[in-house]
């Protein structure tokens, strides 16, 4: 029963929400900075692909998961 209290008391005290909240700030930085790194490697796929010319753009589309606008819009790039 002691620990029941202790965790209602805990949820409760400012500092320690505060620690929490900056845990969950924490974790959604790392999904953040994951997440743009899984699309610049995406993005750096699709352009190497690009570069063999022999590739339609559909079939680039599918591989990556990115959509045909993207894939024109990377294409200008190169």
């Amino acid at each position: 029963m002691s620990v029941v209290r202790t965790v209602k008391e805990l949820s409760t005290d400012p500092e320690f929400a505060g620690y929490y909240d900056l845990e969950e700030k924490h974790r959604q930085q790392i999904a953040d900075a994951k997440e743009t790194g899984m699309d610049e490697a995406t993005h750096s796929i699709a352009k190497k692909l690009l570069q063999f010319g022999t590739i339609p753009i559909e079939q680039i589309a599918e591989a990556t998961g990115l959509s045909i606008e993207e894939i024109e819009k990377l294409k200008e790039e190169n």
